[in-house]
């Protein structure tokens, strides 16, 4: 038990301080602007999306089975839900300019564009005629990329602490201390690069280091928050929490899975299907991701 503890106090340590240093990185380095046009960096992603699924239906999930096997999958698609309706909460909360048309485009957690309206204005004059913009047609809609609010990136913040927490969770309550090494090694393979991503995403607003620090201090320490709670309920095990620790892991393992298909793969994938500078980034991608999920597979099988 006290060897279990030790592993997952380390693993909190690592996981924090991993993540406060791969997202303080782009900022220190300048790569705030180009890394989201990283090709090695989306195949790194895809990598860390096939880790998460196996992490998510192959690994958790198959123990949480075991204990609950009539409810175990009920209680993995509430797990998916949930971070689906947080996700659409914080959408709900981003303010919006109410003086023009926008149309937010999500294309993942890590990525928002906003594809900006302009119409034609009308203007009444006194004599009741329209005034029209010189030499713009009243129907023509133009679409550029704006840079994402303040609220996007808080709600951005948010969104990932709170996924962080839960990745905790799935560390914290576990109950075997041979099967830590490989949940830290499959969520490190994943976070550390959302770190990275994230602090990029941050550090695009032009906002100080100090802030940016601040920012990542907070996201960095979710996982630490999360093993603690585990921790603590496995602990103080009683019959309901005999049957919480299974229903946590259900609830972890579905947020995954949402992270997985809805935010890694739809958004790298739409990233760069329509360009021609490698036509092969679509197959790259489904390589790296089978040979994460694979990895995790035959770890998760012979382990």
């Amino acid at each position: 038990m006290l060897a279990g503890v030790g592993v997952k106090a380390a693993a909190a340590i690592t996981l924090s301080a991993g993540s406060y240093i791969t997202g303080t990185l782009p900022s220190c380095l300048g790569l705030d602007k180009c890394c989201k046009h990283s090709l090695c960096l989306s195949l790194t992603l895809c990598f860390g999306g096939g880790v998460l699924l196996a992490t998510s239906v192959v690994h958790v999930l198959t123990d949480a089975r075991l204990i609950l096997p009539k409810w175990a999958d009920f209680v993995f698609c509430l797990g998916f839900m949930m971070l689906y309706m947080i996700d659409e909460l914080i959408k709900l909360c981003e303010s919006h300019d109410k003086k023009v048309h926008c149309h937010l485009e999500v294309e993942g957690l890590l990525d928002r564009t906003v594809h900006h309206r302009y119409e034609s204005i009308a203007g009444h004059e006194e004599n009741g005629q329209e005034e029209e913009p010189v030499g713009q047609d009243k129907s023509e809609q133009v679409s550029v990329k704006i840079k994402p609010l303040a609220s996007n990136r808080i709600g951005l913040l948010i969104a990932f602490s709170v996924h962080s927490i839960i990745e905790g969770l799935v560390i914290g309550v576990q109950p075997v201390p041979a099967k830590l090494f490989l949940l830290l090694g499959a969520i490190s393979s994943h976070k550390l690069v959302i770190s990275f991503c994230l602090g990029a995403e941050l550090a695009s607003d032009g906002r100080s280091f100090f802030s940016l620090s601040q920012s990542m201090l907070v996201y960095s320490l979710g996982s630490s928050l999360g093993i603690v709670l585990g921790i603590l309920i496995e602990k103080w095990q009683t019959t309901s929490t005999d049957v919480s620790i299974p229903v946590l892991q259900a609830l972890a393992a579905g947020s995954l899975l949402y992270v997985t298909v809805s935010e890694v793969l739809p958004r790298e994938r739409s990233r760069w299907e329509h360009q021609t500078v490698h036509p092969l980034a679509g197959l790259a991608q489904f390589i790296l991701f089978s040979l994460g999920f694979s990895v995790i597979s035959v770890l998760v099988f012979f382990t």
